[in-house]
């Protein structure tokens, strides 16, 4: 890789990428003296082979992840890639490689990316307004031509890596700092012609629902009114590609993610995101992926406003339990199957036919999963295990012949059921 031929280091650049993907995590023993070569490399390549060795470096964060912690290698690491960040012009095509480069490098350092997130965060708001404004001029006067957008998809993503790997409170102090500030930016991306650059606002979005949610808040009405546009169904296909699947599917998500830290304040929202996700679960031909997350969004709904949710129990009981099951055992899943039960509770009689489905899926529930510490989102607690239990106990009182009607389950599965959530 340091050989003073450019082929020959093209050649063995891309030779250490291909070996990089097949060790991964085995990798780990030699980042000391893989990463003392990259620092060499960027002193001494050039163009094309550049990019190569931001393949090389983005690869080796992301197989070996928090083993470039060691202070050592972040002081190898960093000093030559800021260099080369602080070389590269904001209208340079080196700029996407290395920001995407920058993403991998922030997670897999998590709080040792804080010294040199500042400048980094900065300069990424700075590329999406120059990014706006010149997609808004171009809109409004032919004599320009619209900007690159890969300049603000790489933005995104790299201000969307920050937000993982930084504590909340440093996080939230660049974000209260920024200028203009993210989210008066953010809302020109959810809504740019781009469906790349869509995607990921969305991610984005759901990612600072997570870390920094009452920074949302205020702009929540804005955000909402177009989040809730940007899921029709109608917009997956517009550029005839299919890839506006992925922006509704990250929609979907961040709708889950803020309705989990909303609750009882999804209310204004709720008749037209049940529109929207009821759709999707009803649609042929939508991708499995994004029917899964409706059917979790809809149920982390459920967990603020059940009662909204209650009198349509009939149309989307049996598309959510379709849906969900088929999802892994997360908690996602759980604040999801937490919400359809209190949706339930509030409407038992609406589940007449999908009953002994919801109750195969309940006892298909490890027990760990049930009972198991789960992650508490803005201190609470959303374990699904009582309220499908109260489930349980609500079927059993009102069905006279109930243990006859389990017997309708293979038999494994009625012992689970009792052995789960009989008191």
């Amino acid at each position: 890789m340091l050989d003073g031929n450019k082929r020959v280091q093209e050649a063995a650049a891309s030779a250490f990428a291909n070996l990089e993907e097949k060790a991964k995590a085995e990798l780990k023993p030699y980042c000391h003296i893989i990463i003392q070569q990259f620092v060499k490399c960027f002193g001494r390549y050039k163009d094309r082979n550049m990019f190569i060795l931001y393949d090389c470096v983005q690869t080796l964060a992301e197989h070996v992840g928090p083993g470039l912690q060691q202070p050592e290698l972040v002081n190898m690491l960093m000093p030559a890639l800021i260099a080369r960040y602080n070389k590269v012009s904001d209208q340079s095509r080196e700029m996407f490689p290395l920001l995407e480069c920058l993403s991998y490098i922030a997670i897999a350092l998590g709080a040792h990316f804080a010294p040199y997130a500042q400048p980094i965060f900065e300069r990424c708001i700075a590329i999406m307004q120059t990014n706006i404004q010149d997609t808004i001029r171009a809109s409004t006067n032919p004599a320009f031509d619209q900007p690159e957008k890969d300049f603000l998809v790489t933005s995104l993503d790299l201000i969307s890596a920050v937000v993982q790997a930084l504590d909340t409170p440093r996080i939230g102090a660049l974000i209260a700092d920024s200028q203009p500030n993210l989210f008066e930016l953010l809302p020109y991306c959810m809504q740019d012609g781009s469906d790349d650059v869509r995607q990921s606002a969305y991610a984005l979005l759901g990612d600072c629902a997570i870390y920094v949610f009452p920074q949302i808040q205020q702009y929540l009405p804005s955000i909402m009114a177009i989040l809730i546009e940007q899921m029709d169904l109608r917009e997956a296909n517009r550029h005839g590609e299919g890839t506006g699947y992925s922006v509704i599917n990250n929609a979907c998500w961040s709708v889950g993610e803020i309705a989990m830290r909303q609750r009882e304040g999804m209310q204004p929202y709720m008749d037209n995101l049940l529109q929207k996700l009821g759709t999707i679960l009803y649609t042929p031909g939508v991708p499995e992926s994004l029917i899964e997350n409706a059917a979790i969004a809809l149920g982390r709904l459920g967990i603020g406003c059940p009662q909204l949710l209650a009198p349509h129990l009939t149309h989307i009981a049996q598309p959510f339990i379709n849906a969900i099951s088929r999802v892994a055992w997360t908690d996602e899943k759980g604040h999801a199957l937490k919400g359809f039960a209190q949706i339930v509770l509030c409407n038992p009689g609406a589940m007449e036919k999908p009953l002994l489905s919801f109750f195969l899926e309940m006892s298909r529930a490890p027990k760990e999963f049930l009972t198991g510490p789960g992650e508490p989102v803005n201190g609470y607690e959303d374990r699904p295990y009582e309220s499908l239990k109260q489930v349980y106990a609500q079927y059993q009182a009102m069905i006279p012949t109930f243990d006859a009607f389990l017997g309708a389950l293979p038999p494994d599965s009625a012992r689970a059921l009792r052995e789960n959530y009989a008191s």
